[in-house]
């Protein structure tokens, strides 16, 4: 056998293209039958016969282990035991759907006659004997030329392209590719760490295809089976036993309404299980004019057969009878449908010892109760063998004949993935799923934005889910900067372990003063003066406003000496003394005396700090608490001056913290939390620093958790969401409004809107309709770990802090 890029070559040199599908089921009807719809359509571009295998793999416990990760800090080791004690009782069993697409029929002649009999030879008796595992040898004298593998690309990446117009895929990595045929010999059970390295040396062709520069050779499985009459027996070179047993579907539900195939998802339902369960399906997929015309031939054999019974006074068999109703119902969707898919249909069970598997095989058929199944006796190998391309296939007996839309109505690709697949162990979904968190992973796997989008109103739990994730990073070594609107609604962070923490209160009375011209990003000083004394509405004014102010700046920097706003008053003082134009001078002095009355202000003063030449950075945690500027209202178009220096403050308060970053290694994360941000957004030099720190926040290892208690205030960003922000978690709306731009965040539709509106103002305290970097939705609910946090981190009022 031979694997590269997703390709996989058999002994006989027939190759085929491995996906992985990931594929959520739709969170709302509209979107079960959006996924219906398209899949229903898209059948009709992929005509041709192709393997579904749906298996639930069991993680290793290296692999479980990996999914929380180790470190050395006492809070997230409190965090880990507290959710390995969770995740006891949760099934070690992952769900992945491998899609394999035959090739064009290119040989390897190189294999030689005699290679290809003994193979045969293997796969007759391996069940009897246990040799090695024939799918997973790798034969020494076979070659591969890039020539084949070319062609073999292109092939591939033409079929991928067919699918990926109506399915989420990716092409198989090694190890995944691996996992599925181990998993023959593991059904039902923890399957063992991988046997392949974890890199090897490649190189790009002249094609641009990767290859692996020197070939391995490896034996993946071994296994020794014995096939009873309704299970197989199987002995593991490591003395563990596995049992297995398989059904075949005999008949598909029949009476699935086509306006409303929801609620009918006869493969999907295996996923909802408390038990793993394995599916493949073997599909033939036919166009709609060749359809037509076998089934109205095989109508009329069944019609000459019915023909003859009656005839001879006898009564027609159930079986004859039914075919006639299936082929005329056929017949009747044909016309408007586009393909006829023929199923392939075989259950897989696997347990650790005999009674568990009876135990299973018993549930099944009532669990899975939509479709008939047999255990047919003696068939047990083939039926192992239905789980790879090249067995010995499933007799044509059990193929059953449906229109496109009864086969799409099952969902066969549809799984329950959310999450990221490790990190912090979040929460868990409405199903009991467990949802693991890492907000690096968009950023440094996925190649996408690591922004995090979190809205709610009052009482919905953003608050204390921001500072869950935020004391999970600090944990793992990231330096946090946090913008507290409210003033005390982050201090428990401080009295985490091992934190070294900063508070800045801007405050006339406890206020500490910063420096403007040292905020660490470039110009930012520009945007506070332009905040502070750009506040006429003529545009001749404004203009020549604007050029005293950059001029001002401008010579502060070549200056060389001390840069804070007292240097920024005497390079205005300077300019004045040597001005010779009248309104040049008349409008330096009135600065000059806004900057005075600034410095003397009981809150104005915060932004005269003198200058030290320092960017303060010894801080895992630094908390800017804004509560004490008086922030114009949402709708209020004219500001007092203190709503003009609250804004001022506001905005050197965001800068700071992307300063604050910039002199930081890159490798260090960086967490910025902007709390009430739709704030920033209200001003033009606000918009350009949110919309700066979202675009560089990927090159710079920044992770912005960006907060509003409306869903409304995030459009402001436009059509950028999408591009910006990764995970979403909706919280607890109450109005219409507020849902519905709820619904766009996350890419649901709104026709439901009643439905959606009862969903959103239903939601608990830390419960989110929530998005993850992948796309997927699911409502999940926040859970904090260690559970001394919930004290620690609360908001409600009177609610102590540890």
């Amino acid at each position: 056998m031979f694997i590269e890029n997703g390709l996989v070559v058999d002994d006989q040199g027939r190759a085929y293209g491995v996906f992985i599908v990931s594929q959520q089921a739709g969170v709302s009807e509209s979107m079960e039958r959006a996924q219906i719809s398209a899949l229903e359509r898209g059948l009709r571009e992929v005509v041709g016969e192709w393997w579904v295998f749906s298996l639930a793999l069991g993680l290793s416990p290296s692999a479980w282990d990996a999914r929380l990760p180790r470190g050395a800090h006492p809070l997230w080791q409190a965090h880990r035991k507290e959710a390995e004690a969770a995740l006891q009782n949760e099934l070690p069993f992952e769900r992945k759907v491998y899609l394999v697409v035959p090739l064009d029929s290119l040989r390897i002649l190189e294999l030689g006659l005699s290679t290809i009999r003994q193979f045969g030879k293997t796969v007759t008796q391996d069940v009897w004997r246990g040799v090695r595992d024939a799918l997973a040898v790798v034969w020494p004298t076979s070659e591969v030329t890039l020539d084949q593998l070319a062609r073999w690309e292109r092939e591939r990446k033409r079929k991928a392209q067919a699918f990926s117009s109506f399915l989420p895929i990716r092409p198989a990595t090694l190890r995944e590719i691996e996992a599925w045929w181990r998993h023959g010999a593991h059904r039902g059970l923890i399957e063992p760490d991988s046997r392949l390295p974890q890199g090897l040396p490649k190189v790009v062709s002249a094609s641009g295809v990767v290859h692996v520069a020197y070939p391995l050779q490896t034996l993946l499985q071994e296994a020794a089976f014995r096939e009873r009459a309704f299970h197989l027996e199987g002995e593991l070179p490591d003395g563990r036993k596995t049992y297995q047993t398989f059904f075949a579907m005999l008949r598909a539900p029949r009476e699935i309404p086509a306006d409303n195939p929801v609620g009918h998802e006869w493969i999907y339902a295996a996923e909802l299980l408390d038990y793993p369960v394995d599916i493949a399906l073997h599909i033939r997929v036919e166009d709609s004019r060749s359809a037509l015309r076998h089934l109205s031939r095989k109508k009329g054999i069944a019609e000459a057969q019915l023909e003859e019974y009656e005839s001879a006074g006898e009564e027609a068999p159930l079986e004859l009878l039914e075919e006639l109703d299936t082929t005329a119902e056929l017949e009747r969707n044909l016309r408007f449908a586009g393909s006829l898919v023929h199923v392939k249909m075989i259950v897989g069970l696997g347990a650790p010892d005999e009674d568990t598997l009876r135990q299973r095989a018993k549930r099944l058929p009532t669990d899975l109760g939509d479709i008939q199944l047999v255990q047919a006796p003696g068939d047990q190998q083939r039926f192992w063998q239905a789980f790879y391309p090249w067995g010995r296939g499933v007799q044509t007996a059990y193929e059953i004949p449906m229109d496109a839309g009864l086969f799409a109505a099952a969902l066969p690709f549809a799984t329950q993935g959310f999450g990221d697949p490790r990190g912090m162990l979040l929460g868990e979904t409405n199903l009991g799923r467990p949802v693991f968190f890492d907000p690096r992973r968009p950023a440094q796997e996925l190649d996408r934005p690591p922004s995090v989008l979190i809205c709610g109103t009052l009482g919905s739990g953003k608050t204390v889910t921001t500072a869950f994730i935020t004391a999970m990073l600090l944990a793992q070594g990231a330096r946090v900067f946090v913008q507290d609107p409210k003033g005390h609604d982050y201090d428990g962070l401080a009295q985490l372990p091992n934190i070294r923490s900063r508070f800045l209160r801007m405050t006339p009375d406890e206020g500490t003063p910063i420096n403007p011209c040292r905020l660490g990003v470039p110009g930012a000083e520009r945007g506070v003066l332009d905040i502070l004394l750009n506040d006429t509405t003529d545009p001749n004014v404004r203009d020549l406003r604007s050029i005293l102010i950059g001029r001002a700046v401008s010579a502060m920097h070549k200056a060389g000496g001390k840069q804070d706003f007292w240097a920024i008053a005497e390079a205005i003082e300077d300019m004045v003394r040597r001005e010779k134009r009248p309104v040049y001078r008349e409008q330096g002095e009135l600065l000059l005396e806004r900057l005075d009355a600034l410095s003397k202000d009981a809150l104005g003063r915060l932004l005269f700090a003198e200058d030290d030449g320092m960017t303060p950075r010894d801080y895992d945690l630094t908390v800017v608490a804004t509560n004490g500027l008086s922030l114009p209202g949402a709708n209020s178009t004219v500001w007092n001056e203190q709503e003009r220096v609250s804004v001022a403050l506001f905005y050197a308060a965001a800068t700071m913290g992307l300063g604050y970053f910039s002199g930081l290694p890159k490798d260090v994360v960086k967490v910025l939390v902007l709390d009430e941000a739709w704030q920033l957004r209200r001003f033009p030099a606000g918009r350009d620093l949110v919309d700066r720190l979202l675009r560089v926040s990927r090159s710079l290892n920044i992770i912005p958790l960006m907060l509003m208690q409306n869903a409304t205030d995030f459009e402001q960003f436009g059509e950028s969401i999408t591009g910006l922000f990764s995970w979403r978690f909706c919280m607890r709306q109450l109005s219409r409004p507020e849902v519905a731009a709820s619904l766009r965040i996350l890419n649901l539709p709104d026709d439901e809107a009643a439905e959606w509106e009862k969903t959103f103002g239903g939601l608990a305290s830390g419960e989110a309709m929530a998005m993850d970097a992948e796309g997927r939705v699911a409502r999940i609910q926040v859970i904090l770990r260690p559970s001394w946090l919930k004290e620690l981190l609360s908001t409600t009022p009177g609610a102590g802090r540890g």
